[in-house]
């Protein structure tokens, strides 16, 4: 998203303080102003990130199933952030009248892990819990966050030669496993299908029970060479001490 911000910023730029507004959009620091300030940006235009941008993943449109949440979470930040601009859009999504607000409120929620708490405060309550994992989403911090949802974005970039799994992925989903692309293809296929049908964190649990062949075969038809593909290190041994 940060590619378009030079030509599709200006009506985000007003927001952000005096001293930031000539900086360009990489120089915005902490991350969080300048992954909020992306967000903003794209908002104008009615514009998602991409799988592949970061505000995907930290702003929680990978918890979104399907093009209807994630215009229902488009919604959201619009109403939370952006000032009434006379559009139709406006007179038809009523708003709490505390809203828009601030960017620097907005950007340092983000920072804080807060997003929720500002959501639910400003009378959004009723949209955001129509987008059941959104709450377990950003309510935890992003180191803390279960690996399903970084398989998550894997899994929708689908292009394991351009876009590899990060580390955590890896492991915990047995790609580390794989010999070829072939089999990579077939782990992703087998969790892909799973996911159209259960809660991603139903596959976390499964997971980290070392049990993800079992769990998958309740849903996918699976192969018994196939075993060793979803090979983990868990469950972990417990700590006695």
């Amino acid at each position: 998203m940060i590619e378009f911000m030079a030509t599709f910023g200006d009506k985000a730029r007003p927001y952000l303080d005096v001293e930031d507004r000539k900086k360009s959009v990489l120089d915005l620091q902490p991350e969080a102003k300048r992954d909020s300030y992306a967000l903003l940006a794209g908002i104008f235009h009615r514009s998602t990130p991409g799988p592949t941008d970061v505000d995907w993943y930290f702003f929680g449109f990978v918890t979104c199933r399907g093009r209807g949440e994630v215009g229902m979470l488009l919604d959201i930040y619009q109403l939370l952030l952006a000032e009434n601009d006379g559009s139709d859009y406006y007179k038809v999504e009523k708003r709490d009248p505390t809203l828009p607000v601030s960017f620097e409120d907005f950007w340092k929620a983000h920072e804080a892990g807060t997003l929720i708490q500002l959501m639910d405060s400003n009378g959004l309550t009723e949209r955001r819990s129509k987008l059941p994992l959104l709450v377990e989403f950003l309510s935890v911090s992003p180191k803390s966050r279960p690996s399903v949802w970084n398989l998550n974005v894997f899994l929708t970039v689908n292009d394991p030669v351009k876009y590899a799994p990060v580390p955590s992925v890896q492991a915990d989903y047995g790609l580390v496993n794989c010999k070829n692309l072939e089999e990579i293809c077939i782990l992703m296929e087998i969790y892909q299908r799973a996911l159209n049908i259960v809660d991603p964190l139903a596959l976390h649990r499964a997971c980290i029970a070392g049990e993800l062949f079992q769990f998958c075969s309740q849903y996918v038809p699976l192969k018994k060479c196939w075993r060793p593909l979803v090979k983990n290190s868990y469950p972990l041994p417990k700590d006695d001490s």
